[in-house]
């Protein structure tokens, strides 16, 4: 799965740095973003 798609499907996703986000974890009620993604060298997450 790419990194877009992974991001498509969360909420207030924020850019955090190259290759880095920060987004709502859909695992619980989040209101503020505690999530990090990070962007794989293949482009995956």
């Amino acid at each position: 799965m790419s990194v877009s798609e992974v991001l498509d499907r969360l909420e207030k996703v924020r850019r955090r740095g190259r290759g880095r986000w920060i987004a709502c974890c859909p695992a619980h009620d989040d209101r503020n973003p505690s999530l990090a993604i990070g962007e794989r060298d293949d482009g995956g997450c």
